[in-house]
């Protein structure tokens, strides 16, 4: 190939790039809830319906709970009821090729009781296949495969010192799909692990045309390579 047409193929392929964009779906720290009190067996959660069990709302300081960063709100998965909780999202939908991801922070119950377990639950309502399955802290991952319609991803042993941690989880979707995700413990004993700072976003590709300065750069480049060559046959 000349350098001529490498120089233009070079310049053609700028026409079209991909990038990510991302969208937040939702993004709860819980804080402002109840006028920023505590409650217990809290369930007018905005973002979330209590599919099981109870859940405790709790203002930092509360009960000697102190929610990630020291101040705001969190919610202790294991409400005031003997009735360990469980809280889900509404359902997400999702392209081919666009990427679900998970952010988290977690702790353990801080009041001395038993070691806790977490559960994560995404519910996709068919089998999925997936890629690129990251997770941190927390939650493992898988790399490519399928999830089954329910995948539970489930950390166990989580001590009541177990100090906050960030947890992540992402995949892509290889063909469009969607799904909703639940949070869970269990143990029944009022105290469970401690949740702060949910965020479920998409990062979409998205085709980015140039600006047209770079159209501008391209045609000046085009031209220049044609005076060089017509010059050399000449010559």
């Amino acid at each position: 190939m000349s350098r001529f047409r490498s120089f233009a193929v070079a310049l053609a392929s700028l026409l079209v790039a991909s990038t990510a964009q991302a969208q937040v779906l939702l993004s709860d720290s819980f804080t402002g809830l109840n006028g920023g009190n505590s409650q217990l067996n809290y369930a007018s959660f905005p973002n979330w319906t209590v599919l099981n069990g109870t859940v405790d709302l709790i203002k930092s300081g509360d009960f000697g709970i102190t929610c990630a960063g020291g101040t705001g709100s969190c919610v202790d998965m294991d409400g005031s009821r003997n009735a360990s909780g469980t809280i889900g999202t509404q359902t997400f939908f999702f392209g081919a090729g666009e990427t679900f991801n998970l952010s988290f922070d977690l702790s353990g119950n801080q009041r001395g009781g038993a070691q806790d377990g977490l559960g994560v639950r995404f519910n996709f309502g068919t089998t999925t296949a997936f890629t690129n399955n990251t997770g941190t802290g927390y939650m493992a991952g898988l790399g490519s495969g399928l999830f089954a319609p329910t995948y539970t991803n489930f950390a166990s042993g989580i001590a009541p010192t177990a100090p906050w941690t960030t947890s992540t989880f992402s995949f892509t979707f290889v063909n469009a799909g969607q799904v909703s995700v639940d949070f869970y413990t269990s143990g029944n004993d009022n105290v469970g692990p401690v949740l702060d700072n949910v965020v479920i976003s998409k990062s979409v590709p998205q085709n980015v045309v140039p600006e047209p300065s770079t159209y501008a750069l391209m045609a000046a480049g085009l031209a220049a390579m044609g005076v060089v060559a017509r010059r050399r046959r000449r010559a």
